[in-house]
């Protein structure tokens, strides 16, 4: 527990460092350019390939749920964007209570504290909140609903691929990226191996994000799905890349057993950066330097 709110209270840290911020804001704006290039070329063929495919949505269920959806992904959004502002706000105080086990559950406490706030302020608020976003949708005729969902739809396909185009981004160069985070020596020993691993995952998220895409209708679910999805495409990216560092190929198997539940939660953190506008390009750097961190300090603490 203590090496995992270590490293990702240290990955908060690093990722703010100028050099690290300089190098994530010019990938991120230049891919989002490049894939926003890409759908104004292709936009008309693509709403009429998700136009078609929504037709096996439910669109009573959609319009009756489109308010509490909406409200829903306001709520969770406010959570995470004033948790990642506090996180970092407080970091040094926070690495240096991790590092020195006198508050391991500090970061915890602080998570606690942001959920309650924002539970607080719909529980007050929610009536209006619902009101206000149903009277939105209500403005909308059933047709222009039928087709901004398929805009809403082809925008996630075109966000799918630019969070794959990124991940492979920071994966290909992963060694120049922690190297110039922590400043410490790094060698790996299969980066070609890491990539082809990296890029038949995104491939497979991708199939499986827009065949998944009906259940992202459905309340509740749809955020364990999109996350759920996500994590899985990172999560091994996270682990090779990281673990290239470290160990053997063989080693790096027994590795995700052995710590599955850090690597799961790094993943989880990494990946809730995607629902977070601006924050999302930090998402795969969060990811490598919070493994990295991980195990380095599990390492160092082996060799004590």
């Amino acid at each position: 527990m203590n090496e995992l709110i270590y490293a990702i209270v240290s990955s908060f840290k690093t990722i703010i460092q100028w050099k690290i911020s300089k190098l994530a804001l010019i990938s991120g704006v230049s891919l989002m350019i490049m894939w926003i290039i890409i759908g104004l070329i292709l936009w008309h063929p693509l709403t009429s390939f998700t136009a078609s495919l929504l037709n096996f949505v439910p669109f009573a269920l959609i319009k009756s749920n489109g308010a509490f959806m909406l409200s829903s992904l306001l709520f969770i959004q406010a959570i995470l964007v004033s948790l990642a502002f506090v996180i970092i706000i407080l970091s040094t105080v926070i690495v240096k209570d991790a590092k020195e086990k006198r508050f391991p559950l500090f970061i915890i406490s602080i998570a606690l504290v942001v959920i309650v706030f924002w539970v607080i302020v719909w529980f007050f608020n929610h009536a209006a909140i619902y009101a206000y976003l149903e009277k939105v949708l209500t403005w909308l005729p059933f047709a222009t609903i039928e087709k901004a969902m398929s805009y809403i739809f082809a925008l996630y396909i075109l966000y799918s691929f630019y969070v794959v185009s990124l991940l492979l981004f920071v994966s290909t160069f992963s060694r120049e990226i922690l190297k110039m985070g922590s400043d410490d020596e790094i060698e790996k020993r299969s980066n070609k191996k890491i990539f082809i691993f990296t890029a038949r995952d995104s491939l497979i998220f991708l199939i499986v994000s827009i065949v998944a895409f009906p259940l992202f209708f459905v309340p509740i679910v749809n955020f364990f799905v999109q996350i759920l999805v996500w994590v899985w495409l990172i999560k091994d990216t996270f682990s090779y890349d990281i673990g290239d560092i470290f160990y053997n190929e063989d080693d790096i198997k027994k590795m995700k057993k052995e710590h599955k539940v850090a690597v799961w939660s790094i993943s989880f953190m990494s990946a809730m950066f995607n629902f977070i506008p601006i924050l999302n390009i930090y998402s795969s750097y969060f990811g490598e330097f919070a493994l990295y961190h991980y195990f380095d300090e599990y390492e160092n603490k082996l060799r004590l």
